[in-house]
Protein backbone atom coordinates (compact mmCIF):
# COMPACT_ATOMS: atom_id res chain seq x y z
CA UNK A 1 0.00 0.00 0.00
CA UNK A 2 1.45 3.64 -0.88
CA UNK A 3 2.42 5.69 2.14
CA UNK A 4 -0.65 9.03 1.04
CA UNK A 5 -0.38 10.90 4.29
CA UNK A 6 2.59 12.85 3.64
CA UNK A 7 -0.15 14.46 0.30
CA UNK A 8 -2.73 14.55 2.66
CA UNK A 9 -1.04 16.38 5.17
CA UNK A 10 0.74 18.81 2.78
CA UNK A 11 -2.46 19.41 0.84
CA UNK A 12 -4.01 20.03 4.12
CA UNK A 13 -1.28 22.56 5.59
CA UNK A 14 -1.74 24.45 1.94
CA UNK A 15 -5.47 24.65 2.73
CA UNK A 16 -5.73 25.89 6.31
CA UNK A 17 -3.04 28.40 5.20
CA UNK A 18 -5.40 29.50 2.12
CA UNK A 19 -8.17 29.28 5.17
CA UNK A 20 -9.82 27.04 2.88
CA UNK A 21 -9.51 23.44 4.69
CA UNK A 22 -13.16 22.75 4.80
CA UNK A 23 -13.97 23.23 1.14
CA UNK A 24 -10.94 21.42 -0.16
CA UNK A 25 -12.31 18.52 2.24
CA UNK A 26 -15.32 18.65 0.50
CA UNK A 27 -13.45 18.54 -2.35
CA UNK A 28 -11.77 15.85 -2.33
CA UNK A 29 -15.03 13.51 -1.10
CA UNK A 30 -16.20 14.57 -4.10
CA UNK A 31 -13.61 13.36 -5.99
CA UNK A 32 -13.02 10.15 -4.01
CA UNK A 33 -16.54 9.29 -5.15
CA UNK A 34 -15.88 9.79 -8.41
CA UNK A 35 -12.71 7.42 -8.09
CA UNK A 36 -14.87 4.95 -6.46
CA UNK A 37 -17.69 4.47 -8.55
CA UNK A 38 -15.10 4.52 -11.51
CA UNK A 39 -12.89 1.23 -11.09
CA UNK A 40 -11.87 1.60 -14.68
CA UNK A 41 -10.49 5.44 -14.37
CA UNK A 42 -8.39 3.86 -11.01
CA UNK A 43 -6.74 0.98 -13.32
CA UNK A 44 -5.62 3.50 -15.86
CA UNK A 45 -4.22 5.55 -12.98
CA UNK A 46 -2.65 2.42 -11.66
CA UNK A 47 -1.56 1.05 -14.47
CA UNK A 48 2.84 1.04 -15.12
CA UNK A 49 2.70 1.00 -19.18
CA UNK A 50 0.38 4.37 -19.19
CA UNK A 51 3.10 7.20 -19.61
CA UNK A 52 1.97 10.29 -16.87
CA UNK A 53 1.45 12.60 -19.75
CA UNK A 54 -1.23 10.58 -21.04
CA UNK A 55 -2.84 10.15 -17.47
CA UNK A 56 -2.62 13.94 -16.83
CA UNK A 57 -4.23 14.11 -20.39
CA UNK A 58 -7.03 12.01 -19.64
CA UNK A 59 -7.29 13.98 -16.07
CA UNK A 60 -7.55 17.24 -18.03
CA UNK A 61 -9.84 16.44 -20.72
CA UNK A 62 -12.51 15.02 -17.85
CA UNK A 63 -11.83 17.76 -14.64
CA UNK A 64 -9.65 20.79 -15.57
CA UNK A 65 -12.63 22.66 -16.03
CA UNK A 66 -14.38 21.24 -13.04
CA UNK A 67 -11.97 21.09 -10.17
CA UNK A 68 -10.76 24.39 -7.96
CA UNK A 69 -7.31 25.13 -9.09
CA UNK A 70 -5.67 23.89 -5.92
CA UNK A 71 -7.05 20.49 -6.68
CA UNK A 72 -6.08 20.61 -9.83
CA UNK A 73 -2.43 21.87 -9.17
CA UNK A 74 -2.29 19.03 -5.68
CA UNK A 75 -3.58 16.80 -8.97
CA UNK A 76 -0.76 17.87 -11.33
CA UNK A 77 1.42 16.34 -8.62
CA UNK A 78 -0.25 13.46 -7.53
CA UNK A 79 0.42 12.27 -11.28
CA UNK A 80 3.80 13.28 -10.86
CA UNK A 81 4.36 10.81 -8.33
CA UNK A 82 2.24 8.12 -9.67
CA UNK A 83 0.05 8.01 -6.80
CA UNK A 84 -3.54 9.59 -8.91
CA UNK A 85 -5.10 6.49 -8.29
CA UNK A 86 -5.20 7.00 -4.58
CA UNK A 87 -7.44 9.87 -4.05
CA UNK A 88 -10.43 7.91 -1.74
CA UNK A 89 -7.23 7.02 0.68
CA UNK A 90 -5.82 10.72 0.55
CA UNK A 91 -9.13 12.08 1.17
CA UNK A 92 -9.42 9.75 4.08
CA UNK A 93 -6.31 10.39 5.22
CA UNK A 94 -7.01 14.45 4.84
CA UNK A 95 -10.37 13.69 6.96
CA UNK A 96 -8.51 13.05 9.96
CA UNK A 97 -5.97 15.80 9.79
CA UNK A 98 -9.03 17.91 9.72
CA UNK A 99 -11.27 16.10 12.52
CA UNK A 100 -8.01 16.04 14.55
CA UNK A 101 -7.49 19.94 14.18
CA UNK A 102 -10.79 20.74 14.70
CA UNK A 103 -11.56 18.03 17.37
CA UNK A 104 -13.96 16.11 15.37
CA UNK A 105 -14.95 12.73 16.97
CA UNK A 106 -16.88 10.12 14.28
CA UNK A 107 -18.61 8.16 16.57
CA UNK A 108 -20.47 4.97 14.84
CA UNK A 109 -23.54 3.99 15.96
CA UNK A 110 -25.71 1.22 15.15
CA UNK A 111 -29.57 0.81 16.13
CA UNK A 112 -31.79 -1.64 15.64
CA UNK A 113 -34.40 0.92 13.78
CA UNK A 114 -33.50 4.19 12.65
CA UNK A 115 -33.16 6.84 14.43
CA UNK A 116 -35.39 10.25 14.24
CA UNK A 117 -34.01 13.50 14.05
CA UNK A 118 -34.60 14.36 17.36
CA UNK A 119 -33.20 10.79 18.65
CA UNK A 120 -29.97 11.75 16.90
CA UNK A 121 -29.42 15.28 18.03
CA UNK A 122 -30.36 13.62 21.14
CA UNK A 123 -27.32 11.51 21.09
CA UNK A 124 -24.80 13.69 19.36
CA UNK A 125 -25.47 16.11 22.53
CA UNK A 126 -25.10 13.66 24.98
CA UNK A 127 -22.29 12.18 23.45
CA UNK A 128 -20.50 15.60 22.37
CA UNK A 129 -20.59 16.95 26.61
CA UNK A 130 -19.09 13.33 27.31
CA UNK A 131 -16.31 13.04 25.21
CA UNK A 132 -16.11 16.84 24.90
CA UNK A 133 -15.15 16.77 21.37
CA UNK A 134 -17.89 17.92 18.39
CA UNK A 135 -18.84 14.76 17.52
CA UNK A 136 -19.93 13.37 13.98
CA UNK A 137 -22.32 10.16 13.85
CA UNK A 138 -22.02 7.76 11.24
CA UNK A 139 -25.40 5.74 11.65
CA UNK A 140 -25.90 2.33 10.71
CA UNK A 141 -28.84 0.30 10.54
CA UNK A 142 -28.75 -3.67 11.90
CA UNK A 143 -32.10 -5.24 12.29
CA UNK A 144 -30.37 -8.35 13.67
CA UNK A 145 -30.05 -6.25 17.03
CA UNK A 146 -33.60 -6.79 17.71
CA UNK A 147 -33.68 -3.47 19.50
CA UNK A 148 -31.49 -0.81 21.28
CA UNK A 149 -27.86 0.84 20.26
CA UNK A 150 -24.46 -0.10 19.58
CA UNK A 151 -22.34 3.04 20.22
CA UNK A 152 -18.59 2.93 19.00
CA UNK A 153 -16.18 6.24 20.12
CA UNK A 154 -12.38 6.28 20.26
CA UNK A 155 -12.36 5.91 24.27
CA UNK A 156 -15.13 3.43 24.48
CA UNK A 157 -18.20 0.76 23.14
CA UNK A 158 -21.51 1.10 24.67
CA UNK A 159 -23.28 -2.30 23.55
CA UNK A 160 -27.35 -1.68 24.71
CA UNK A 161 -28.73 -3.92 22.22
CA UNK A 162 -30.78 -7.14 22.99
CA UNK A 163 -27.87 -9.17 21.09
CA UNK A 164 -25.42 -8.29 23.54
CA UNK A 165 -27.78 -8.62 26.86
CA UNK A 166 -28.69 -11.81 25.47
CA UNK A 167 -25.44 -13.20 25.00
CA UNK A 168 -24.33 -11.63 28.68
CA UNK A 169 -27.03 -13.48 30.33
CA UNK A 170 -26.02 -16.83 29.02
CA UNK A 171 -22.37 -15.76 30.04
CA UNK A 172 -23.60 -15.59 33.25
CA UNK A 173 -25.73 -18.50 33.17
CA UNK A 174 -22.95 -20.79 31.96
CA UNK A 175 -20.40 -19.18 34.87
CA UNK A 176 -23.37 -20.78 37.38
Amino acid sequence: MVDVSPYSQALYEIAQTNDQSEEVMDRLEELAGIWKSNPELVQFLKHPKVTRVKKQEVLDTVFKQELDPLIYRFNQVLVMHDVSAYIPEIFLAYREYYYKDHQIEVVNVTSASELDEQQMKALKALLTQKLKKNVELLINTDKSLIAGLRVQTSQFVLDNTIVSRAEAMKERMKRG
